[in-house]
C-alpha cells in the first residue's frame, strides 16, 4: 500500500503502520516504524541505506533517515530483489532496534535525561547538552533554551536569597540595593515563564502531541 501519492496527504500513525510488516520510506515514519519493531527499509531519491540494522542505524540517524548517509543509489529491481532476499535477515535485529529507539526517541526519557543534565550542572551549556542529546535538537530547541534560561534565573534568585539574608546580619544599608536586583530577577522570571506558557501553547507544541502519545503508548509496551 503507498501512502502520500497522488497528492493525498494522509496522517501517518501506530494505527496505519502496525497493519505493515515492512516500511519503506525515510524521516519520521522510519522512527515511527523502529518504535514499533517493524523492518525498516531506508530509500528514496537520495538513495538509501536499505534494511536498517545495528551496523546502520547510528549512521542513518544522524541524516534523519533520508538516505543522505551513503545516497547509494539502486535500480527498481535491485531494490526488489534486496527486499525479498534480505527480509528474513532484517528480523534478527528488531527487538534491539526497539530497545534503541526507546533510547533515542522516546520523548518523556530524552527530557528527564537533559534536565537531569541542567539541574546537575552549575553553569548551563545548551550546545553540550543538544550535542549530548540529540533527540533534543529534532524537538524543540527553543523549549529547551527556554528552560535553560529559567534555570539560570531560578539559581541567579537562590543565590541572591542567599546573600540577602546573609547581608541583613551584617549590613543594613545594602537592603534596598540588593530588593532592586531581586526584583529585577522576579521580573525576568516572569518573562521566561511567560516564554515557555507560549511554546507550550503553540501550534507546532500542539502538532506534535500524537508523537507524545506514540511514546506513551510505547513506553507502556
Amino acid at each position: 500500500m503507498e501512502w502520500g501519492g497522488g497528492y493525498l496527504y494522509t496522517k501517518i500513525d501506530e494505527k496505519i503502520l502496525s497493519k505493515y510488516d515492512l516500511i519503506i520510506s525515510i524521516g519520521k515514519t522510519i522512527n515511527y516504524g523502529i518504535s514499533l519493531g517493524i523492518p525498516c527499509y531506508c530509500y528514496d531519491r537520495f538513495g538509501g541505506d536499505g534494511y536498517l540494522n545495528l551496523n546502520n542505524i547510528e549512521k542513518s540517524y544522524e541524516f534523519n533517515f533520508s538516505g543522505r548517509y551513503l545516497r547509494k543509489q539502486k535500480t527498481g529491481e535491485e531494490i526488489y530483489q534486496d527486499i525479498i532476499k534480505n527480509y528474513k535477515s532484517s528480523l534478527k535485529d528488531i527487538n534491539k532496534l526497539k530497545k534503541w529507539a526507546y533510547e533515542n526517541f522516546c520523548y518523556e526519557k530524552m527530557m528527564k535525561k537533559t534536565l537531569e543534565y541542567i539541574y546537575n550542572t552549575k553553569k548551563i551549556d545548551i550546545k553540550k547538552i543538544l550535542q549530548k542529546y540529540p533527540t533534543e535538537i529534532r524537538r524543540s530547541s527553543l523549549f529547551m533554551n527556554v528552560v535553560s534560561e529559567k534555570t539560570n534565573v531560578i539559581k541567579y534568585l537562590t543565590k541572591n536569597l542567599q546573600e540577602t539574608k546573609d547581608i541583613l546580619i551584617q549590613q543594613d544599608d545594602t537592603i534596598n540595593n540588593l530588593m532592586i536586583k531581586l526584583d529585577q530577577a522576579m521580573s525576568d522570571l516572569q518573562i521566561y515563564n511567560n516564554r515557555l506558557t507560549k511554546i507550550l501553547n503553540s501550534k507546532s507544541w500542539k502538532i506534535t502531541k500524537p508523537l507524545r502519545k506514540l511514546m506513551k503508548i510505547f513506553t507502556k509496551k
